[in-house]
């Protein structure tokens, strides 16, 4: 006698609906994970446009000042 000859028709139920509970449990992990390393990423890239953006900040403002410098140097000379 095979094992579900001898397990109740609800019994079976409930233990099938367990199996797909756990493989839909496994697919919300995989996509939580891909939602996490999707985040990562954007946060990432958010970082990186804000450090650039920094560094233009500066670059324009050295370039300012050279600027005013070297009108300052030609005013006097």
């Amino acid at each position: 006698m095979a094992l579900h000859e001898i397990i109740h028709p609800s019994v079976e139920k409930l233990l099938q609906r367990l199996r797909e509970m756990d493989i839909a449990k496994k697919k919300e992990t995989v996509r939580l994970q891909v939602d996490e390393e999707l985040v990562v990423i954007v946060a990432k890239k958010i970082i990186r446009y804000a450090q650039m953006e920094a560094l233009k900040f500066k670059l324009r403002s050295s370039r300012k000042n050279h600027e005013d410098i070297d009108s300052m140097m030609h005013s006097i000379g």
